[in-house]
């Protein structure tokens, strides 16, 4: 895992655990980005990622992601 993803992730549940506490109720999102970063959400992201770089014949370098709720597969795509 990157370290600056996990850095990254960590202030987000940081912020979002701040926020709550002045009202804004939204903590249930900690749970989803833990759950981003298990390693098996990890590997399928670079599975997919190493997949679609076998079928990817754009010449300009670009793609369309569509999904992924914490940027982890665009990470992921990016990296390949």
């Amino acid at each position: 895992m990157n370290e600056q993803i996990l850095y990254q992730s960590l202030k987000t549940i940081e912020n979002i655990y701040d926020k709550s506490m002045y009202g804004d109720t939204d903590i249930f999102r900690i749970k989803d980005i833990i759950h981003s970063l298990d390693s098996n959400h990890w590997n399928s992201k670079r599975w997919l990622a190493e997949t679609l770089k076998k079928f990817h014949i754009s010449t300009s370098g670009k793609m369309i992601v569509l999904g992924g709720w914490y940027g982890l597969t665009a990470y992921s795509l990016r990296q390949q």
